[in-house]
């Protein structure tokens, strides 16, 4: 049976109770022209490398998956078979975190302080100016180097950047197709030209630890794709805990930093040297701690001491 095409329709979160949050996704994917077709299977999970989950959804072209985890990030793939029992190949698949909060792709509620008294709370919705309510990853940084913090939202799907400028009041796309069904993505100066750019990094099959930089210049973004940051590292830190970008040896370069805490590497921080924006992966000395942090609910890695240098910092919840 030929291999199909799969694409995600629709991320919706639905709330029960009054803490209780559970998501659904749905999918939709081009039907099999095969005579002998009986239906599909529609397999999840949450790594790229244990998708176990699956569903006889039958012989339909659209799904929706109940009861999810919501702030987890699952992967996808969908299988057909026929009367025989025999199967496709696997279909591409596809990666998306669900959120708990059921407005974060559309509205940002804000303030301000003056002398540490604040403002009355504002809303920020997309729909105000006039444009779709897409995205479902919010990120905040100066991408204008105006002196203003920027809010902007990626959609894994699509790859599309949206930003909203406080200096204009101004929201719109800021770049388009980069990064769909990233596992995670950064705002960070690569190349220490002031501008912080957009940075995604892949950890499925095909694109297994491989990061990718937009050169940001002025605020204009460019994908560069045979220029010196799109393909940014390949093979660093698959299967990884957590991902970061941060100064790690106080150059002024954002280092690519991975967490493990897997069996075989509990505990283990690995740093990718960025010297001038060209990142080395020395596979003889990247390892940067062992050890420490296993078990722990969240992870950081921050100029702690104000010696301009970045150091792993973990947080237990237990």
């Amino acid at each position: 049976m030929r291999r199909i095409t799969t694409s995600m329709l629709i991320l919706m979160l639905c709330l029960y109770g009054e803490k209780a949050i559970s998501a659904e996704i749905s999918f939709s994917w081009v039907a099999n022209t095969e005579t002998d077709l009986a239906g599909y299977e529609l397999c999840y999970g949450t790594t790229a490398t244990n998708i176990s989950d699956c569903i006889d959804v039958g012989n339909v072209t659209l799904f929706t998956i109940p009861d999810l985890v919501s702030d987890t990030r699952y992967f996808f793939i969908v299988k057909a078979y026929n009367t025989d029992g025999v199967t496709s190949d696997n279909s591409r698949m596809l990666s998306s975190v669900v959120k708990s909060t059921e407005d974060t792709i559309n509205t940002f509620f804000t303030t301000y302080s003056t002398n540490n008294t604040f403002g009355s709370e504002s809303a920020l919705n997309a729909t105000d100016y006039g444009l779709p309510q897409q995205g479902n990853i919010p990120l905040i940084g100066d991408v204008d180097n105006d002196g203003f913090k920027n809010i902007i939202i990626f959609n894994e799907i699509t790859g599309d950047w949206y930003k909203y400028n406080y200096a204009t009041n101004s929201y719109g796309i800021w770049l388009s197709g980069f990064g769909q069904n990233s596992t995670n993505q950064f705002l960070a100066d690569v190349d220490n030209n002031g501008y912080l750019d957009p940075v995604v990094f892949f950890d499925i099959p095909g694109l297994e630890g491989n990061w990718y930089v937009a050169t940001n210049s002025g605020g204009t973004v460019t994908k560069n794709e045979g220029g010196p940051y799109w393909p940014w590292i390949e093979n660093f830190g698959t299967n990884s805990t957590n991902q970061f970008l941060a100064d790690a040896d106080g150059n002024n370069y954002p280092d690519p930093v991975v967490f493990f805490d897997i069996p075989g590497l509990e505990g283990n921080w690995y740093v990718a040297t960025n010297s001038g924006g060209t990142v080395t992966v020395n596979n003889a000395s990247w390892l940067w701690l062992t050890g420490s942090g296993s078990g722990s609910a969240k992870q950081f890695v921050i100029d702690i001491n104000g010696d301009n240098a970045a150091a792993p910092v973990w947080f237990f919840d237990n």
